[in-house]
């Protein structure tokens, strides 16, 4: 963020972020908080880097219903991972994990399905074609997955070759490619 940007004061008091990625021209940032720069947004936020302005076409006040834990920019998406299970009112189901269009922010709904985690989604980390997530679930999408799982960028499937239901034995709190 540009130098005179003061952060933290364009947060709600008691914000907490937990999650931020960037690209050349926006940060992301997702966490427990409803206010930026006075905007309704509801645990996620598109800045612009250089002005710190809120981008009001990509954060609409409905955002998420609950925390975002974890970011992660591949090509034209957001990934977003957390402790939700909307985003954007009721009519958009996303069950703890989800896949938005950076530009406008809207979901996509061929990858995000309301049957996603049964469990908090901490982390995210993309390669190649593939999204891992860890977090603390034993499910997605009705198939078994122990805290860890790794799903198709563009439709969301598991890849049941390297997601196994045995897993880890505890939350999975961060990764790394």
């Amino acid at each position: 963020l540009s130098s005179g940007c003061n952060f933290a004061g364009l947060l709600n008091s008691g914000a907490i972020v937990s999650a931020i990625v960037s690209n050349n021209t926006h940060v992301f940032i997702g966490g427990r908080f409803s206010r930026y720069a006075g905007f309704q947004v509801n645990n996620i936020a598109k800045i612009d880097k250089s002005t710190c302005d809120l981008d009001t076409t990509f954060t609409q006040s409905t955002g998420f219903d609950s925390t975002v834990n974890a970011l992660a920019l591949s090509g034209s998406s957001l990934y977003v991972g957390g402790d939700f299970s909307s985003y954007r009112g009721a009519t958009n189901p996303a069950q703890r994990l989800a896949k938005i269009d950076l530009t406008s922010g809207d979901l996509d709904t061929t990858f995000t399905q309301s049957t996603g985690f049964n469990g908090s989604v901490n982390a995210l980390a993309v390669s190649g074609s593939s999204l891992y997530i860890g977090g603390g679930f034993s499910s997605y999408k009705g198939a078994d997955s122990i805290n860890l799982a790794k799903v198709d960028l563009i439709s969301g499937d598991l890849d049941t070759t390297f997601t196994q239901s045995t897993g880890f034995n505890s939350t999975v709190n961060a990764l790394a490619v």
